[in-house]
């Protein structure tokens, strides 16, 4: 995959993901985490960035085992990152509700395809 390309699919994903979580944040519910959801979102956009550059070093590498063992320490390092961040938002700022958990999952689960499709279009340039 390009590089080209890859910030093309991001900025649209991204740009879509603000608008849905902008939507969001009119429902009374959720207006309070509007903002925990767009440092969310700027994290996984640092994230998706590093595992596309990351993933295209991997693939180039002479070990033929160096991306399977990149996958499987992004799953690790990601699930850790986000219980942290979840962890620290709910101890420090204390939100009244734990709606923004939905818009933070939501964010999650579609950086998560998008990474799942880098790494797939990835492999497949190292075979």
């Amino acid at each position: 995959m390009e590089v080209r390309i890859f910030f093309k699919w991001l900025t649209v994903i991204s740009l879509v993901l603000v608008s849905v979580l902008t939507g969001l944040s009119l429902i009374p519910n959720f207006a309070s985490a509007l903002s925990f959801s767009l440092v969310s979102l700027f994290f996984f956009i640092l994230l998706n960035i590093g595992i596309y550059f990351t993933g295209m070093r991997a693939a180039r590498s002479r070990d033929k085992n160096s991306l399977t063992r990149l996958i499987m320490l992004l799953v690790f390092f990601k699930m850790v990152c986000c219980l942290l961040i979840i962890i620290i938002y709910d101890q420090g700022w204390k939100p009244s509700s734990n709606h923004y958990i939905i818009p933070f999952i939501l964010i999650y689960i579609t950086y998560t395809v998008f990474e799942v499709a880098i790494l797939t279009k990835i492999s497949k340039m190292k075979t």
